[in-house]
């Protein structure tokens, strides 16, 4: 999965926030060190989920081939079976709305 550009950029960019960090908690800056955890959070964060989440195309790729594979058989089959019991449950004669009909 190659990165692109701006993915690069935002690792690079979380990158440096947490050295921030780190910097800044060595020197005992504790209002640099705060401005720094939070942006480092936010930063490198977003950077990591950009970076790792799939591309449109390789998630297009994933729902053809799921699509492929997984047909609406058993769907098919449920709502079929489904359909038969509420119409033997319609036509039995223990069905109080049947009686009503009546």
């Amino acid at each position: 999965m190659p990165l692109g550009k701006l993915e690069a950029v935002a690792l690079v960019a979380g990158g440096s926030c947490i050295a921030a960090t780190t910097y800044f908690f060595r020197q005992r800056s504790t209002l640099l060190f705060k401005c720094s955890y939070a942006a480092s959070w936010v930063v490198a964060g977003s950077a990591l989920i950009m970076a790792l989440s799939p591309s449109d195309q390789e998630i297009e790729k994933l729902r053809a081939k799921y699509k492929a594979s997984h047909d609406d058989y058993e769907t098919r089959d449920t709502k079929k079976s489904i359909l038969e019991y509420m119409k033997k449950e319609a036509e039995s004669n223990d069905n109080p709305v049947a009686k009503f009909r009546h």
